[in-house]
């Protein structure tokens, strides 16, 4: 539609509109009226038709049912709420029982016998044992708590020379804490290093008690110390290496995992170079070295009116 003016005017109401020339005059300004075309029906209907059909599509699409994927969740352990707790190291403590036993013992006024004091402390370790199977029987009893009582059992058998069943109630005290993660936090390294200690003990009692000769038990340990029975030892390596796994810089725990590789013949060729300790400055050649002690309790000696001599 295209309009022709010679003024860029609206025509007024009161314009004339001359149907023999088909606009409105106003002086020199002339307007063209409006002329309405429409597309032909050949044109309109393709149209009409393609419009329906986008519709139809559109409203088919939205109304199909869709399958819907699962969402893949991710694993709960992948993210935790709670932080894991970081275990605790080992605590001081007597591991030879002597403590637990005497804080049981009932006192004595300073007039006793040495006879009743002897009394006292002869088979104490055992003749207790009996009150902390009684505190091990309620069914419902916290899994710290049993741990514990369990810990203190082991200490009365170490106190009586007996690291076998020292070693067993670990055992079970060791299986309590790991079924439980504020538990495992709060006392499985505990347990590992005393399991360590209580091999350590078995070795020395299968080896140096029960089979003595000239270098037991005296540091360095010469060739002929070495453990002929050498399972209490590889008890101690096994549980003094997991304690190091989770607490790397204790000093205490590598001299000792030294120590019972020392018992084996081992060192220093075995030990895990992370927790060698070099023992040069407490051999013989060094400017510290204090010299060499020989056990000489178990050659046989003869009396004379002189004194003791050893044969």
């Amino acid at each position: 539609m295209r309009r022709v003016a010679t003024a860029w005017i609206v025509s007024p109401p009161w314009a004339e509109y001359n149907p023999k020339i088909g606009h409105a005059t106003l002086g020199s300004s002339t307007m063209t009226k409006p002329v309405k075309k429409t597309l032909p029906l050949k044109i309109t209907l393709p149209l009409l038709a393609a419009c329906l059909g986008v519709g139809l599509s559109g409203l088919w699409w939205f109304s199909e049912p869709k399958e819907v994927k699962p969402v893949k969740k991710r694993p709960r352990e992948s993210y935790p709420l709670v932080a894991e707790i970081p275990p605790r190291p080992r605590q001081p403590v007597d591991d030879s029982g002597f403590s637990l036993v005497r804080s049981l013992l009932p006192g004595w006024g300073d007039g006793s016998s040495l006879e009743a004091v002897r009394a006292a402390f002869h088979d104490a370790g055992r003749r207790h044992l009996a009150k902390f199977d009684h505190d091990l029987k309620p069914p419902g009893m916290n899994i710290g708590t049993k741990a514990v009582t369990l810990t203190a059992k082991a200490f009365l058998y170490l106190y009586e020379g007996e690291p076998k069943p020292a070693y067993d109630e670990l055992a079970r005290a060791r299986a309590l804490a790991e079924s439980d993660p504020d538990v495992s936090a709060q006392l499985l390294s505990m347990t590992m290093f005393l399991q360590g200690v209580a091999g350590l003990r078995r070795g020395e009692t299968e080896n140096c008690v029960e089979c003595r000769g000239e270098g037991s038990c005296i540091f360095p340990i010469v060739p002929q110390a070495v453990h002929k029975i050498p399972a209490g030892s590889r008890l101690a390596i096994q549980h003094f290496t997991e304690y190091l796994h989770r607490h790397p810089d204790d000093l205490v725990v590598q001299w000792l995992l030294n120590l019972a590789y020392m018992t084996l013949g081992e060192y220093p060729g075995q030990v895990p170079p992370e927790y060698l300790l070099p023992l040069k400055r407490f051999r013989d050649e060094s400017e510290h070295g204090i010299g060499r002690f020989r056990d000489i309790a178990c050659q046989p000696i003869t009396t004379t009116t002189a004194g003791w001599i050893f044969s």
